[in-house]
């Protein structure tokens, strides 16, 4: 009996074919914190979080 991988999702399958047009899919989604962040509020045009929260990391 051979295993077959499970078919991706729609997305993903469109995040692959286009991850070429920005010179890789790792460009299309930053995995850093900070990144992820700042591109949250320029997505949404919002940067307040409200106090301190504990989800954010702590700095050293």
């Amino acid at each position: 009996m051979r295993w077959t991988p499970p078919s991706r999702p729609e997305w993903v399958r469109n995040l692959i074919a286009h991850g070429g047009d920005v010179g890789g899919a790792e460009l299309l989604i930053p995995f850093e914190a900070e990144a992820l962040i700042r591109r949250a509020c320029r997505s949404v045009g919002l940067s307040d979080f409200g106090p301190d929260a504990d989800w954010r990391p702590h700095s050293r």
